[in-house]
């Protein structure tokens, strides 16, 4: 199995000269368009290679009294990355092989969250050993929106506040129960599985060049189960993945030009109750609070 860069382009208007948009008078505008193919795995096992392709349009505009208004919205398509389920049947010990296109199915990279079945869920003969393989329960169909507006009326200080919406328009819980037929799940099917959020308000200096310039943060996210893939998702928050809720705080701070030292706090805890599929079972909610600090030099 390998992994290739993949192929994107994008093309951009620019208008800088006063005008409106929409009856809102503006100094000038940019909107930029992108396209993308990313193969994800490549198997010479199996012919359902993992691909995403994505589409994006964002925008900016700076109006008449000098805020600066973003907006963008983007799609996003996962191609073959659901698990296949093995559903042979075996009579004696001597039949049973792994079969290489349920092994394929099964995702290279992940961290935790998305709802995942087991691969090998069928009965096995007598004296085999049993396999944990699991798989992506979910297709995903991402749609995401994001908007921005800085407000620069405070002057030496700007405003920002930013929102972010992911819906994951893939996620069908009829659909996975057919896929998965009786396998185990990490996930209980009913509850919020599909949106994500997140709200930001930001305060500071704008350009973060100066010794003694700052910024200072607040966010809450909200990211269930089945958003969005838990393999690119932040790292951070909850440990990682998905299914996931709380609040961030954070800055930064410039020591001296080109050295910033900066700080973050998380708290986060999950949203559903994970299941255990080796035991069966709720499992308790997760909690953290997490506590970054680094400095930062540009050479």
């Amino acid at each position: 199995v390998y992994k290739r860069q993949g192929l994107s382009g994008a093309v951009t208007y620019n208008q800088d000269r006063p005008q409106k948009v929409f009856g809102i008078g503006t100094r000038g505008y940019r909107v930029t368009g992108t396209l993308g193919a990313f193969p994800l795995e490549e198997s010479e096992y199996t012919s359902r290679d993992k691909w995403l392709y994505g589409g994006q349009v964002h925008g900016e505009m700076t109006l008449i009294d000098r805020k600066k208004l973003q907006f963008g919205i983007g799609y996003y398509s996962y191609q073959n990355i659901t698990g296949v389920a093995d559903t042979r049947t075996f009579l004696f010990p001597g039949q049973y092989v792994r079969d290489p296109e349920v092994d394929a199915s099964a995702p290279l990279s992940m961290q935790k969250g998305n709802t995942l079945f087991d691969l090998y869920s069928q009965p096995r003969p007598a004296g085999t050993q049993e396999i944990d393989v699991f798989g992506l329960a979910s297709d995903f169909e991402i749609l995401n929106l994001t908007g921005g507006i800085e407000f620069p009326d405070f002057a030496p200080y700007h405003i920002w506040l930013t929102a972010d919406y992911v819906k994951n328009l893939g996620y069908d819980a009829s659909a996975i129960r057919k896929r998965v037929g009786g396998a185990d799940l990490t996930n209980p099917l009913d509850g919020d599985h599909d949106t994500g959020y997140m709200l930001r308000a930001e305060v500071g200096s704008p350009w973060m060049l100066d010794e003694g310039e700052w910024r200072l943060y607040m966010a809450y996210k909200h990211i269930e189960p089945d958003a969005v893939l838990d393999a690119y998702n932040d790292s951070d928050f909850l440990f990682g993945g998905t299914n996931a809720k709380g609040f961030q705080i954070g800055g930064r701070y410039v020591l001296q030009r080109d050295v910033e030292l900066a700080f973050r706090y998380l708290d986060a805890k999950s949203i559903l109750n994970p299941l255990d599929p080796v035991f069966g079972g709720e499992l308790g909610p997760l909690k953290s609070s997490t506590f970054q600090l680094e400095i930062n030099a540009k050479f």
